[in-house]
């Protein structure tokens, strides 16, 4: 009886020597499959990437959203689809046998879209559309450049006023959620053009043709340039696209009419500022002569505002007779030199009030100058206008 309880304490010793060591392999293993480190969770375009090192000894890793496990997998990176714009979401990584790391956070935040670019008179102005977003980083380059923050602002528009002539900038924005931000929008380009500046307008008529004259100052950066004309009711009528810094328009009418310009200056398929240039034609209704036999000339202007007369006043015997001085008119401000200036025809509004000019002729082109009047006017001045002379009455509101 006693040989038998000694075999059986030995059999127990060993049985508890045995589980010992198993016990101790196990504790062994787990200790060596280590936390998961540099734990990182970021916007993309699909939704939350969590990303982390990879832990020596481990087969695949679990990770919880909060506490709700989310994937396990075998990568070391792993994309929360599921998830909502402008939420806040909590991750932790464990390595199978192993703890898990500590709670990174991050709010889902949503890429900007519909990135446009627009060209302003001086600068190039961008709008996106985005949601839940307080602020948005917007970055730059030029060609040839890395992309660096240009500004944050707090408002889905930006205008970049640090452009240059002929220079192509490329845009990207990000959305930003407290600490949070989005994957850059997709990227838009285009290169800034300055705006045109006129030089010479005029207008003169042949028959029933009407033939105007524009010239500007060449942008030293541009390809070519595009002539429009706007008809009535406001139709804008691409007229030609040139290399010139000139161009004459012609059109076959019975009668004058309104004509507005706008040229644009063009380099890689991108346009200048489509500023209208002075509107070229002659006013109806607001010719009349006083009782001295002058004609006068009603004119209505906005402060700012520039208006080119045409040939109806004076600019024609520029055009027509450039060479001959007796077919020149004399023209100055008589009255209210602070509220309009004018210069090669062009009457530039100062400031608000009143103002005249005078228009002086000579007698060689009295006669003409009277009869391209009237039918601009569609009356007769021949029989009561007694001098050379043209008054042309501005109020500036």
């Amino acid at each position: 009886m006693k040989k038998t309880t000694r075999i059986v304490s030995v059999a127990l010793a060993a049985l508890t020597v045995s589980s010992t060591a198993a016990v101790a392999a196990v504790s062994a293993s787990a200790a060596a499959v280590s936390v998961p480190k540099t734990v990182k969770a970021a916007n993309t375009k699909d939704g939350i990437k969590i990303s982390w090192k990879k832990v020596k000894g481990a087969s695949k890793y679990k990770v919880y959203r909060r506490k709700k496990l989310v994937a396990t997998t075998k990568k070391t990176a792993f994309t929360d689809k599921k998830v909502t714009n402008g939420v806040e979401y909590s991750y932790k990584v464990k390595a199978v046998g192993g703890k898990a790391s500590k709670a990174v956070s991050v709010t889902r935040v949503k890429a900007p879209t519909s990135l446009k670019l627009k060209t302003k008179a001086a600068a190039l102005k961008l709008t996106w559309k985005a949601g839940a977003a307080k602020k948005y980083k917007v970055y730059r380059k030029a060609s040839g450049k890395k992309y660096a923050l240009l500004k944050t602002v707090t408002k889905m528009s930006c205008t970049d006023q640090s452009v240059k002539n002929g220079v192509k900038y490329s845009y990207k924005v990000k959305a930003v959620i407290g600490k949070s931000a989005s994957v850059a929008s997709a990227a838009k380009a285009k290169t800034f053009m300055s705006p045109i500046e006129l030089t010479a307008a005029d207008t003169r008529t042949e028959g029933n043709k009407t033939i105007t004259r524009l010239k500007w100052i060449p942008n030293k950066a541009a390809d070519s340039y595009k002539v429009y004309r706007v008809d009535f009711p406001n139709e804008l009528i691409l007229l030609d696209t040139i290399e010139s810094a000139f161009y004459v328009d012609t059109v076959e009418k019975g009668y004058p009419t309104i004509y507005t310009y706008i040229i644009t200056a063009v380099k890689n398929g991108d346009e200048s500022y489509e500023g209208k240039l002075p509107n070229i034609h002659i006013p109806e209704n607001c010719y009349y002569t006083d009782a001295e036999g002058n004609l006068n000339v009603d004119l209505k202007l906005k402060v700012g505002e520039k208006y080119s007369e045409g040939n109806y006043l004076y600019l024609t015997y520029y055009g027509n007779y450039p060479e001959d001085e007796t077919m020149h008119p004399a023209i100055e401000v008589v009255e209210g030199k602070d509220v309009v200036e004018q210069e090669y025809g062009v009457i530039k509004a100062l400031a608000a009030g009143k103002a005249k000019i005078q228009v002086t002729f000579t007698e060689a082109v009295r006669e003409g100058i009277y009869n391209m009047l009237s039918i601009a006017a569609r009356r007769e001045f021949n029989n009561t206008l007694k001098t050379c002379k043209v008054y042309v009455n501005v109020t500036v509101e």
